[in-house]
Parts: structure tokens; C-alpha cells; sequence
């Protein structure tokens, strides 16, 4: 049944595979595809299941790929509540759960189980997707469970990139244990300017 809900998905997947397995260490939170380079999967790329986020691919190999999900300290995920426009990001706190944090301060208008989902905002996720459940209320946002537990999840779907101008913050994380954004990264060359003798031959 998990495998027709995702490739009925809006968005056609890239690939579907196994989420299989995942590591805690510290405050880091990664998990593994049996997919990779080879079904197309490249970093940056959302891994969605039935119920909702559960990161985006940071390294690829050849028949594997490994997800930084959205509970590590490094995951930072613009959001925006379900019911209205309310936007905030929700950051990865490194032991399971998230902290919401506003954009706009000021009254809170959080309350304890508002769904909070994909805005669309910055890149790599498409909108409208389930991200988490408000548990408690602080002063700067929330605290919120994932509607997606990776511990609990067997299928995913691999997505394309939801925004082109994420693809440019990718240059250079092409392969495993090449950072995003390296300064490094191999540059494409300018596209030639068209020549008024070119132009004749096309003529």
C-alpha cells in the first residue's frame, strides 16, 4: 500500500527505495537509500514517504545514497502552518525532535497541535507537504513530534528538486564526501556570444 500511495504521488518520483537504516551519533541524524547515482538520485534531492518529509539526500554512491534527515542539528527546513500563512523554519535539535522558529515575532499564534508543512521557500522541498505536529509552545515558536518517524518508515520516494535555483548550491556535492558548495567546484563555462557571421549561417 506504501509503495502505490508514493508513486501516485503529484510529483512523479525520481526512484522509489528502502530507507535502510539510520545512525544517531551525537547530535547528528543520518539515514540510508538502497538507491543511488545509478536510479538517478542525486544530492539535494527530497526523500518524501506516504506520511510526510523525512529529509533530503546529502551524499551519493554508486547504488546507495545517505539522507540528512530533519532531526539533525544541521537540517534548518522553511515551514509555514497548514490551517494559514504563518511561516517559520523548523531546525533539527539532534534528538528526534524539532524546534519552530517563527519568522514574524511577536504574539505566538502556535498552539499545541497545529500541523506545520512545506512553504516552498528556499529550495529542495515541494509546498504542502507534512512536516511536523506542535507538542509545546515557547516563546519564539514551538517544539514539534515529525509526522514522519524515519524509525518507522520502510519505502520512500526520491523527488526532484523543487526549485532550480537549488541546483547552483549543489555545484560540487555531485559525489560522496564532496561538501555543498564547495568552493572548489568544478565552474561550467559561459555560454559563447552569438556572432554576426553566425548569425548569417543560420540564415
Amino acid at each position: 500500500k506504501s509503495l502505490l500511495n508514493l508513486k501516485d504521488s503529484e510529483v512523479k518520483p525520481v526512484s522509489i527505495a528502502r530507507l535502510v537504516g539510520s545512525t544517531a551519533t551525537s547530535t547528528r541524524r543520518h539515514a540510508y537509500l538502497s538507491a543511488g547515482a545509478i536510479n538517478g538520485v542525486t544530492p539535494g534531492m527530497p526523500v518524501i514517504s506516504e506520511r510526510g518529509v523525512i529529509g533530503r539526500v546529502l551524499e551519493t554512491g554508486r547504488n546507495s545514497a545517505r539522507v540528512l534527515l530533519l532531526t539533525d542539528s544541521e537540517s534548518v527546513l522553511p515551514v509555514r502552518r497548514a490551517k494559514d500563512d504563518v511561516i517559520a523554519f523548523a531546525e533539527g535539535r539532534g534528538d528526534g525532535m524539532l524546534r519552530v522558529r517563527l519568522v514574524n515575532l511577536g504574539i505566538n499564534p502556535l498552539k499545541v497541535g497545529d500541523l506545520m508543512v512545506t512553504s516552498g521557500a528556499g529550495g529542495y522541498y515541494r509546498p504542502g507537504v507534512a512536516v511536523a505536529v506542535i507538542s509545546k509552545i515557547t516563546e519564539d515558536g514551538g517544539i514539534a513530534r515529525l509526522v514522519a518517524e524515519p524509525a518507522a518508515t520502510n519505502f520512500v520516494a526520491v523527488e526532484p528538486i523543487h526549485q532550480a535555483a537549488a541546483v547552483a548550491v549543489l555545484r560540487g556535492e555531485n559525489s560522496l564526501g564532496t561538501p555543498e558548495g564547495d568552493a572548489n567546484a568544478e565552474q561550467q563555462p559561459p555560454s559563447p556570444t552569438p556572432t554576426a557571421s553566425a548569425a548569417a549561417d543560420d540564415r
